[in-house]
This record gives C-alpha cells, sequence and structure tokens, in this order.
C-alpha cells in the first residue's frame, strides 16, 4: 500500500496510520479466510471455533506490532527524513535499532505460542491418563468379578441405590457423580484379598477377616495415585466405617465420616443382604430393610437409611433386589467420567496460530 521509500513521508501521519490499520485488518481477514476451510476440513471445527481458538487470543498481540511498526514509520518520517537530517548510514542504523525491540517482541510471542501449545498437549495427556486409569480399574473390577462372582453385579446395585440416595438427599451434582464412581469401584481393594478368603463357604473371622478389611485401604492407595481422584478414594476408604464408631480402618463416629461414604455404606449393606454370599442365602428384600430399620442409629447413618427406605417403598421388586443392575452399563454411564474435561484437540502442524503481521 504505503512504501517507506515511496510515498509516507510525503503523506500526514494520520493517513499513514490509517493505511496501516487497514492493511493489518486486511491481513487478519485473509488469514482466516485461508485457515478457517483449512481448520473445517482436518478438525471439523466450525468459523465461530477458529476464530476463539486461534485468533482472538492473539489479537491483542497483532495489534500492538502494528502500533510498533506504525510509531517505527513516525520515528523515520521525524529524523531520518526531515531536512538536513542525518546520514543515510545513520538513518540506516537507527532503523535497525529501533527494530530489536519488535524481533525481541516477535520472538517472545513465537515462545509463548509455542509454550500455550505444549500446555495444551500436557492437558490433553492428563486427561487422557485419568480415563485410562478409569478404565484399568474397571477392568480390575471386572477381573475381580471372576474371582468372585458376585462383585460386579453387586457393585452396579450399590452404584444405582447410593446414587438415587443422593439425588434423593438434594446432594450437588459433582456429589452425585463422585457417589456413582466410587460405588462402582468401591471394592477395587479386594483385588489384592486371595481368593481362598473371598470365596471362604463360612464366616470369616480373625486373619481372614483382617486381610477382607485391608481392601478399604487398598482401594485408597489404588485411586490416590491420581490427584484427579483423591475425593474419590477417600470415599472408598471411608465405607466401612460405622454411625456408632465400631467400623473400620478408622474406626470414626457420625457426621465425622463422610457423608457419601454413609450412603453408599447403607446401600452396600442391603446390596450383601439381598444377595447370595458363600456363607449363607440371600434375605428377602422386606428382612433386609428391616435390618436397615433396626441398625439406624448404630451401623447406618438414621438420615441415610430412612432416606433409602422411604425410597424402596417406591419402588418394585426388581428395583429392591437390585435385579436390573449392570456393571457396564453403569460404568459407560458414568457420571463422574462425563464431568472430567474434554481432551484438547491436538493442533496440525503449521496451523498451531496465524502468522504476525509486523
Amino acid at each position: 500500500m504505503l512504501s517507506l521509500g515511496g510515498g509516507p513521508e510525503t503523506k500526514p501521519a494520520l493517513i499513514v496510520a490509517g493505511a496501516g490499520l487497514a492493511a493489518g485488518v486486511f491481513f487478519q481477514f485473509l488469514n482466516f479466510v485461508v485457515l478457517a476451510p483449512l481448520m473445517w476440513l482436518r478438525r471439523g471445527i466450525g468459523p465461530v471455533a477458529v476464530w476463539r481458538e486461534a485468533f482472538q487470543p492473539f489479537l491483542p498481540f497483532h495489534f500492538f506490532f502494528l502500533a510498533i511498526s506504525l510509531g517505527l514509520i513516525y520515528i523515520y518520517r521525524a529524523y531520518a527524513l526531515k531536512p538536513g537530517g542525518i546520514s543515510q548510514v545513520y538513518s540506516t542504523l537507527l532503523i535497525m535499532l529501533c527494530l530489536l525491540p519488535v524481533l525481541g517482541l516477535i520472538y517472545a510471542f513465537r515462545a509463548f505460542a509455542h509454550e500455550r501449545e505444549l500446555s495444551r498437549r500436557n492437558a490433553a495427556l492428563a486427561v487422557r491418563n485419568e480415563r485410562l486409569f478409569l478404565q484399568a480399574v474397571k477392568s480390575q473390577v471386572t477381573a475381580l468379578d471372576v474371582k468372585d462372582n458376585y462383585t460386579a453385579r453387586h457393585s452396579a446395585a450399590v452404584a444405582l441405590w447410593a446414587t438415587d440416595i443422593a439425588q434423593a438427599m438434594a446432594l450437588s451434582k459433582h456429589e452425585q457423580n463422585i457417589t456413582h464412581l466410587a460405588s462402582l469401584v468401591h471394592d477395587v481393594g479386594k483385588i489384592g484379598v486371595p481368593d481362598e478368603v473371598l470365596n471362604f463357604p463360612g464366616r470369616v473371622t480373625g486373619e481372614a477377616w483382617s486381610l477382607i478389611e485391608t481392601h478399604c485401604q487398598n482401594g485408597h492407595k489404588i485411586l490416590k495415585t491420581i490427584d484427579q481422584f483423591g475425593e474419590l478414594a477417600e470415599v472408598i476408604l471411608y465405607h466401612h466405617e460405622r454411625y456408632d464408631g465400631s467400623g473400620y480402618p478408622v474406626g470414626l463416629v457420625g457426621e465425622a465420616i463422610p457423608l457419601i461414604s454413609r450412603i453408599i455404606c447403607v446401600a452396600d449393606s442391603y446390596s450383601a443382604m439381598v444377595s447370595d454370599r458363600p456363607y449363607r442365602k440371600a434375605l428377602s428384600a422386606e428382612a433386609a430393610q428391616g435390618e436397615l430399620r433396626k441398625h439406624a442409629g448404630k451401623q447406618f447413618d438414621p438420615v441415610v437409611a430412612d432416606c433409602f427406605l422411604k425410597m424402596l417403598a417406591e419402588h418394585d421388586l426388581a428395583y429392591q433386589r437390585g435385579e436390573l443392575a449392570d456393571f457396564d452399563l453403569e460404568f459407560s454411564s458414568d457420571r463422574f467420567l462425563r464431568e472430567l474435561p474434554s481432551e484438547p484437540v491436538e493442533e496440525e502442524p503449521g496451523i498451531a496460530a496465524p502468522v504476525t503481521n509486523s
């Protein structure tokens, strides 16, 4: 448009600035027109998303560089081109000197864009690892079900009931999601308990019972390795604590036990009562509900137990016995997985960010 050698020195400064601004806007428009179809073809991203992701964050830098460039033009006009001004050699050195901060800013901008891309890739990797970790935990529960022939269906029923309790008690969506996932994997620590103990045909006592009790700590150790699952690990650690303090592994009392752990304790115990176990036949739904009433305020949080009993009374026998619970279906629809942030899409090489117009 206007060149340093053929015109800006004869034009008013306002016209030069306006021409520079128009050139910058035209450059951004052209850049967007070229980039948007490529992003749509390669990543399926619409124009609005392209603007927000690849252009809008960088506009302040572009206009800053444009302002610097126009400032250089002004310096050139004011000092290098005035009558009797400095020699051509010094004017060239002046321009080169003024370009140094611009070059530094360009380098800083490129470094920022590179770090931003690395951060996006690391975030994508972290989310992917969290999802893979949950899939690994699911596989452990499935493997445990092969050993115990009980765990997966039991965990699905506990997840169904516990999540309904959390909803009935008006817990937040996040707490409901934690309840659902914690219920699905609450027995994952049993993977470290010997088969002969899990399938012992009578009541387990003594040293064997001590091994059973370790499944809470085992599950906590497995899950706490991922920072995102700290809350989940704590819920699983305390899901066998009793309201009167006679539970394990610590012996917490009353509301010192996390609420979600108290909810899972009720659903877990009820599921155990209405299921066949190696040491006894399943209780009837009515008998199991009678046990919940009997031990409310002792083993169970009375508020949680009362809420669950009212809920059971509103459903049919199939629901009361957990007959429709399916572990794979519950896990595939897990709400906590949906709550994890989406994996950022990796940029295509060469189009991570528009070129600056400086």
